[in-house]
């Protein structure tokens, strides 16, 4: 794993955010550095440390872990081109959190004295390091789901705080200004000052409590990014939660708008575009900036895929120049020949297979059944009272029979709606996502969508009930048109399944294409080579 200083310059100043930095500067600051190798499960620094270093991954993951509850939990993973160690910007010069070697982790120890030198330098990349410390700083303060702290997390931010402070404080100024004027009215009425008291501090508690209410607003408004998605959630306390997710692969443009305000504090909101679907992140910080961040990661996967793809033909190469090598015979050796059989069997297979089953929240199954179930209970306290006071018609057959074919009608009802509420299913396999709605003894509606062409994904949850019982409709953007999972359970559950298979659909085909490629690049060797060997033996 050696690499020379001129390697290291070009692949520190082609990630985030050392790109907006001049290439000499960086040569000068890796004059300074040193490169270390970590095997998998060593420990890199711990918690608590002095913080001296900053990290630049060159090869290799690590992941970061924070003590908590006397147990190490992962906050977030580092993949090639990442940056860790930022407590080492920060005040204190200790850190905070410990880094672990995930898998053979090539390193650059960069002395933070250098790298502060470095920033200096420029302005744009003082607002960058402001940009990385405090996504740090949210991933201390916060507990991301699980599916997130798979991927590596780039960014993590909440709406401006400047801006919610600002608007909270204008408000805030009204109310007072309107209690100024309730308060000229009761004096003006010549009420007791009891009833202004009153008054007074019931306006005082409004006021607070809207406060708090905007608060807790503003903390659950949170904007993510991945090394594979953007993530931008909502919730409103006791009435909504959203979740609104866009592949990096299928965003075609990032537009931002500043307003005056904006332009003056540094923040602005960001329109991020795919075919058919927008996303609407709001009152971003350093808005500018995160688009810088979001076009790196476009060009970091631009490059990974080129990388695969030329791994793989210089292994075809050695192969195919390899003179034990019979021409007939598939330039992979046996052994490679039967797994990429197998690979391509088992993806075959897989694409078949049902990842999910899904129905409506079983509380629509409630609903369904309360109709039939109050007919059922007030006919039968209705036959109660009849019973206790003697009625005569109770005791003729003629009562008994429609009484009884009463009871087969409700319960006939009853299992109707059931049927028809197991019969509306929800699927997601490996290809499709698909919407089975059936009516007993009727017809069967079938909608399926190819997974591979959704823009988007996010649910949403409104309402008390829905928050409380945890259950709500998931919107896939597929084309120009929405497929929805409606009612379901566990939205957020949902949406991971989906995008999940949608990630794995998408590298399973890359794979194949990239298979076909070979086997061209292969067809055209062989020609070639058999072309040189006519060619040869005419000559002689």
């Amino acid at each position: 794993m050696l690499v020379s200083r001129e390697d290291l310059v070009t692949k520190i100043r082609g990630i985030f955010p050392f790109f907006m930095s001049d290439r000499k500067l960086i040569e000068k600051m890796i004059a300074h550095c040193e490169v270390v190798i970590f095997e998998p499960g060593k420990m890199i620094f711990k918690e608590d440390a002095k913080a001296e270093h900053i990290y630049f991954i060159v090869e290799g993951e690590v992941e970061i872990l924070k003590e908590r509850h006397q147990s190490l939990n992962v906050i977030n993973n580092k993949a090639k081109g990442g940056i860790f160690g930022e407590d080492a910007l920060g005040n204190e010069a200790k850190r905070r959190t410990s880094a672990r070697a995930k898998s053979t982790s090539l390193l650059v120890r960069i002395p933070i004295n250098q790298l502060q030198m470095l920033i200096s330098h420029e302005n744009k990349l003082q607002r960058a390091f402001s940009l990385i410390i405090t996504t740090y700083n949210n991933l201390l303060k916060s507990y991301l789901s699980v599916e997130y702290l798979q991927e590596s997390v780039v960014y993590f931010g909440y709406s401006d705080s400047t801006v919610w402070l600002l608007s909270s404080s204008l408000k805030l100024f009204f109310w007072i200004v309107f209690e100024m004027a309730v308060w000229i009215l009761l004096k003006s009425a010549l009420l007791s000052i009891d009833i202004f008291t009153v008054f007074s501090l019931f306006f005082s508690g409004v006021v607070l409590l809207w406060l708090l209410w905007n608060y807790f607003d503003w903390r659950n408004d949170k904007y993510i990014v991945t090394s594979r998605r953007v993530v931008n959630r909502k919730q409103t306390l006791f009435f909504k939660d959203q979740c609104f997710e866009t592949p990096l692969n299928k965003i075609i443009n990032i537009n931002i708008q500043k307003s005056i305000w904006g332009r003056s504090l540094d923040f602005g909101n960001m329109f991020i575009k795919t075919f058919t679907d927008v996303s609407w992140l709001k009152n971003i910080p350093q808005a500018d900036i995160v688009q810088s961040l979001i076009e790196n990661l476009w060009e970091k996967e631009k490059e990974k895929a080129r990388e695969e793809e030329k791994r793989t033909f210089e292994t075809v190469l050695q192969d195919q120049s390899n003179a034990n090598l019979d021409r007939t015979v598939s330039p992979f050796s046996d052994e490679e020949e039967m797994t990429n059989e197998f690979i391509n069997e088992e993806i075959i297979e897989d694409r078949g297979n049902i990842y999910k089953e899904i129905h409506t929240h079983w509380i629509l199954l409630l609903g369904k059944f309360i109709f039939p179930s109050m007919l059922l209970f007030s006919s039968v306290l209705i036959l109660i009272y009849m019973k206790l006071n003697t009625f005569q018609l109770l005791e003729s057959p003629l009562s008994i029979i429609l009484a009884s074919l009463y009871f087969c009608v409700v319960i006939i009802w009853c299992s109707y709606q059931f049927a028809d509420w197991q019969n509306d299913r929800y699927i997601i396999d490996n290809q499709n996502i698909i919407d089975i709605n059936r009516k007993p003894f009727g017809l069967e509606d079938r909608r399926t969508a190819p997974i591979k062409n959704i823009q988007s994904i996010r649910y949403e949850k409104r309402g008390l009930i829905r928050l409380l019982f945890d259950f709500g409709t998931v919107y896939i953007r597929v084309g120009d048109e929405d497929f929805t999972f409606d009612e379901v359970h566990n939205p957020a559950g949902i949406q991971k399944e989906i995008f999940n298979a949608f990630i794995k659909l998408i590298e399973n085909e890359s794979k194949e294409e990239l298979t076909e490629q070979q086997k061209r690049f292969i067809d055209w060797m062989d020609s070639y080579e058999k072309f040189k060997g006519e060619r040869k033996s005419k000559e002689d």
